[in-house]
């Protein structure tokens, strides 16, 4: 591997690992995939296991591919914006002697981060809600491979969104910007177009596209024809595990294209 790419990796990695915003992130993350399913776990356990169905299994485990996601986003937007607006960045293109190595670096370092945010909400939200299903029905969750799976699955959410933040942050390059963006998007756009997908079928051939949706699709796939899963009236229409996960993709893609051909390679680098 280019030693300039190397040597960016190293550097985004020691500052990754010692700012404190990042530890907060991931420990506020933990926190709530722990009492936001331990709240709803006391509730819907006993119906844990009515035969014939999957629903509150899938309700109960998906909380951190449907919510926890949005840590990855922030991870990804921080550690660009943070670094761009802290004259980091500038610093590290002129050791690297390139863009393209500094964004290389911050792609892997953001990565792993998402990784290791994902892992760690999914062993918190997967133990907690167990745990509670199990002193309350004494069914193992665990034994099922259903819920390893859509583990998995929710680890891949996580590492896509990471790197979407990535974009956005080297797009927007302010903290305070990037971060109320995508605490906005969070708290209010995405919750707005889920509800709408979900009452308009109308609009849900629409929405099913969108990466909210996506991510809905990959951690708790739809049954074709059943109105009984995350994505309500997208049932019939949401897309498969596999077209979400390269649509997601895609759309990682063209944030960190755009991110890095607007905010990185066109424009100066405050110092």
């Amino acid at each position: 591997m280019n030693t300039d790419i190397l040597a960016a990796v190293r550097a985004e990695f020691v500052k990754a690992r010692t700012d404190p915003a990042l530890q907060l992130v991931l420990l506020v993350a933990v926190l709530m995939m722990i009492g936001l399913p331990l709240l709803t776990a006391f509730n819907l356990a006993e119906d844990f296991p009515v035969a014939g169905t999957t629903t509150v299994r899938d309700y109960l485990f998906s909380f951190p591919g449907r919510q926890g996601y949005l840590a990855a986003l922030l991870l990804g937007v921080l550690i660009a914006a943070r670094d761009v607006e802290s004259g980091g960045t500038a610093r590290l293109v002129v050791m690297c002697r390139g863009r393209g190595a500094v964004l290389v670096g911050k792609v892997v370092v953001i990565a792993v981060a998402s990784l290791t945010a994902g892992l760690a909400c999914i062993v918190a939200a997967t133990l907690t809600v167990s745990a509670v299903v199990w002193a309350r029905t004494s069914i193992n969750p665990l034994q099922d491979p259903a819920i390893w799976w859509m583990g998995l699955r929710t680890l891949v959410v996580f590492v896509v969104w990471g790197l979407i933040g990535l974009g956005v942050g080297l797009l927007m390059r302010n903290t305070v910007a990037s971060t109320a963006t995508v605490l906005l998007y969070g708290i209010l756009i995405e919750p707005t177009i889920t509800f709408l997908s979900n009452e308009h079928t109308s609009l849900s051939g629409v929405g099913r596209f969108l990466p909210s949706a996506l991510s809905y699709a990959l951690v708790w796939p739809s049954t074709p024809g059943v109105e009984n899963t995350s994505v309500g009236a997208q049932s019939g229409q949401a897309l498969a595990v596999g077209p979400a996960i390269g649509l997601l993709c895609v759309y990682a893609v063209l944030a960190i294209a755009f991110g890095y051909a607007l905010g990185l390679f066109r424009r100066d680098l405050p110092a």
